[in-house]
């Protein structure tokens, strides 16, 4: 099975897209922003079976060196219902293993200290982000294919949903033994350019056991809505501004790609 989803307590995320309107729609997200969800509801209800019985673009073209067919209706349909959705195998196993090859920190300056925060005001405090993190090189074979890739994702969501999607950016992460990420929200404060957020898993033989786990949340931050495990060669993808989310520690080396895709910023 190539796609994969988890139930959340609720609808989190039950947007309802008419034909001819999006909730990421420039009009729609600023109303959503503002707290006006109610009335946009109201407004462009009744249309989310038509929009996607009339979709025409229903997967991406397979890429022989990249990952099989990808189905761009079903992962528009999950993110506007509930918000997220987990992707099993999205990409083939020869690049997966090439992409596990590059996350690796052994001796590689490659890799630094994440930090937390913006601008002169960057900081590292391993107690609330304790990985080591590496930006993907388009210079480099195995890190393009992968980009190839998220570009072709980003222009099916962008023919689906209109998005407005005009780029990705991406890094490497390892968490350490102990390390985790505490809760917290992808959109920089100041900015909110972050649409979709994207972590692929890169642990081999991964056991519930081991931990590490990525928690979402409701948007109030309170209660948890969806654990997932970071199991080798699974991808989720969730709405940036919905959703903060923590890494739980792992008891041994937690390896993945975090990345964002992003519209042109709107303060």
């Amino acid at each position: 099975m190539l796609l994969s989803t988890h139930e959340s307590k609720s609808a989190h995320v039950a947007f309802g897209l008419p034909a001819r309107c999006s909730l990421f729609a420039s009009k729609c997200r600023k109303r959503l922003r503002a707290g006006f969800w109610p009335s946009h509801q109201t407004a462009c209800s009744g249309g989310a079976e038509r929009f996607f019985s009339d979709l025409k673009i229903h997967a991406i073209t397979p890429l022989a060196e990249v990952g099989p067919v990808v189905d761009i209706a079903a992962i528009a349909r999950q993110l506007t219902q509930v918000g997220y959705i987990v992707l099993d195998k999205p990409l083939l196993a020869t690049l997966s293993s090439g992409l596990l090859a590059r996350c690796q920190d052994d001796g590689c300056v490659r890799f630094l200290p994440a930090q937390i925060g913006r601008g002169q005001a960057k900081q590292q405090i391993d107690s609330i982000r304790g990985d080591v993190i590496s930006w993907l090189d388009d210079a480099n074979v195995t890190d393009r294919a992968y980009l190839l890739w998220m570009e072709q994702l980003r222009l099916g969501l962008n023919a689906a949903l209109y998005l407005g999607l005009f780029d990705y950016e991406c890094h490497y992460a390892i968490y350490g033994d102990g390390a985790g990420y505490a809760k917290h929200s992808d959109v920089l404060n100041g900015k909110r350019n972050r649409i979709l957020s994207t972590v692929y898993y890169l642990n081999e033989n991964w056991q519930v056991a081991d931990g590490g786990e990525l928690r979402l949340f409701e948007a109030d931050g309170v209660s948890a809505i969806a654990t997932v495990n970071p199991v080798f060669g699974s991808m989720i993808i969730f709405l940036s501004e919905y959703f903060p989310h923590e890494v739980l520690a792992a008891c041994k080396k937690r390896r993945s790609i975090a990345g964002w895709f992003r519209v042109r910023d709107s303060r």
